[in-house]
């Protein structure tokens, strides 16, 4: 069984387990993970082997052709910008946001009552959607507000005219022109409903919903930019681009802006990097991501990650930085005890994940920030039963293949207590050392304190790769390709790393310009 709570579970419980490759979240793709073995030998620019890219990739993808894909599903917060972009309509009647009314069948988070979000078209997901589509629509037709202010629902014609209508709205809805086939779908579809009996605002209101159906609106990516080119392609990768980095379909002046010159992708890209929009957008993702439970605490470890990726500043700074960042965007110094720790003593992170004797905060750093899978074979488990282990460090042992990191790890927060506060004593009085004391002779992040782990770990290809795969889940929806064919791209990420000392707003518009994204 793998996950990132089990761990903390089975390792409680004197579980054993070992280290291994948790994959990318595709096709088949390793995971060099952490290594607790450098051979001792550093590369011959000086680094060792875990803090340099890995010389297999600069080989050529022979492997398979992938077969997974991007998860680009409009979430829920973009669902909503979207709507109430197209029409005008934040989906609020009788007083009652109703959005909100259905946000656990739209998998959303809103970090009061909701904090786990859905993946992908759930059928949860698609029956709130039946409901919306209609009432929106429905109220379009009937307001003449969002596309139908100036698309007549009020009664169907025949000829050119009316396919002229039927193009508006699919620019209007789907942000592209109707194909010929589409067209005579629409005008079928009208003329069957009115010949049912429906009046022409339900009819023009049906095909409204079927658009609203479509995968054109459902993804950020419309599967019918595949047959587009020049304008009408730059078109749907701006209405991707604006979804994915500010939550919303573009604003028409940005698409004038576009269709007319005055601006290009990659300008308009800048401005949403730029904008207040991308950094609250960003912010609600690294919420989900660090797990945050809504209050000010929990949710200091993403101002922080925010922060840096709105300043373009160096993103080893989410483990290594001496300050934090408070609701209003403030940087705040923080006390002596937090140098060189970032988000590693915020109370906020600690918060849930108990250090000794549970192990859950060790499993959860190696695990979330380092690529580490703890695993725990079913065969091992009946051995642990009512036993304890003499020593979880002991080479050879069961218990050494996890602990030989987590336990020195554990040992390097032991000032941090389970509630975030700083103590250099323990309970008897005595001081706390909180060294890795020695317990590993192959441990890769030695020292005092979570600063020695921080300055370390921050060097490691794991470690880079993740601040990678986080990027990409904002804007593909999945974790880079990195060890199969997308290793191309990922050593393009790598070097503009080293030349922009790991400024996260050129990797972000590193990937949204990368020829894959772009669909070219």
């Amino acid at each position: 069984m793998r996950s990132t709570w089990w761990p903390a579970i089975a390792l409680a419980a004197g579980c054993t387990g070992y280290i291994s490759g948790n994959g990318n979240g595709s096709g088949g793709s390793q995971d060099a993970g952490v290594s607790t073995d450098d051979g001792g030998e550093p590369t011959g620019a000086g680094a060792l082997v875990s803090e340099t890219f890995p010389d297999s990739l600069l080989q050529p993808y022979t492997g398979p052709a992938n077969t997974d894909f991007d998860d680009t599903f409009l979430r829920y917060p973009q669902l909503q910008n979207k709507i109430k972009a197209i029409f005008n309509d934040a989906w609020i009647r009788g007083g009652v946001d109703q959005f909100a009314a259905r946000i656990a069948l739209f998998g959303g988070v809103d970090f009061v009552t909701n904090f786990l979000e859905a993946r992908g078209a759930t059928s949860d997901y698609l029956l709130a959607v039946d409901a919306m589509a209609k009432d929106v629509c429905g109220q379009a037709t009937t307001a003449k507000t969002g596309p139908f202010a100036t698309i007549d629902a009020t009664a169907i014609g025949t000829g050119a005219t009316e396919t002229t209508k039927i193009d508006q709205l699919y620019q209007k809805v789907l942000y592209r022109s109707a194909s010929p086939t589409e067209l005579t779908a629409g005008t079928t579809l009208l003329s069957d409903l009115t010949g049912l009996g429906s009046t022409p605002q339900d009819a023009w209101a049906g095909l409204c919903e079927g658009l609203i159906h479509s995968q054109d609106f459902l993804f950020t990516l419309a599967p019918s930019i595949a047959s587009t080119t020049g304008a009408a392609h730059d078109k749907l990768m701006l209405v991707r681009i604006a979804q994915d980095l500010v939550a919303r379909p573009p604003t028409q002046a940005e698409l004038d802006a576009l269709a007319n010159g005055s601006q290009t992708l990659s300008t308009l890209v800048d401005l949403y990097l730029s904008s207040n929009e991308f950094r609250d957008w960003f912010f609600n993702r690294m919420r989900i991501k660090t797990q945050s439970t809504g209050s000010v605490a929990s949710d200091e470890p993403a101002r922080l990650w925010t922060y840096l990726a709105t300043q373009s500043l160096p993103f080893k700074n989410l483990f290594v930085s001496d300050y934090s960042v408070d609701p209003n965007w403030n940087m705040l110094a923080r006390t002596p005890e937090h140098a060189g720790t970032g988000i590693l003593s915020m109370a906020g992170f600690i918060d849930d994940k108990p250090g000794l004797p549970h192990y859950t905060y060790a499993a959860r750093v190696l695990g979330d920030y380092m690529g580490v899978t703890f695993e725990v074979p079913a065969s091992v488990i009946p051995l642990r039963v009512n036993a304890t282990a003499a020593s979880t460090v002991q080479p050879g042992t069961l218990c050494f293949q996890c602990h030989q990191i987590l336990t020195p790890l554990a040992y390097q927060r032991g000032r941090w207590a389970d509630d975030g506060t700083y103590q250099t004593t323990d309970a008897q009085g005595q001081a706390i050392d909180d060294s890795d004391q020695g317990l590993v002779a192959t441990y890769p992040f030695k020292g005092e304190g979570l600063a020695a782990f921080a300055s370390q770990a921050v060097k490691k290809e794991a470690f880079i790769r993740r601040m990678f795969d986080a990027q990409y889940l904002l804007t593909v929806g999945r974790n880079m390709r990195a060890y199969d064919d997308e290793r191309v791209i990922y050593k393009q990420l790598w070097d503009l790393n080293v030349a922009s000392n790991g400024d996260l707003k050129q990797i972000i518009k590193a990937i949204v310009m990368s020829p894959a994204y772009q669909a070219n």
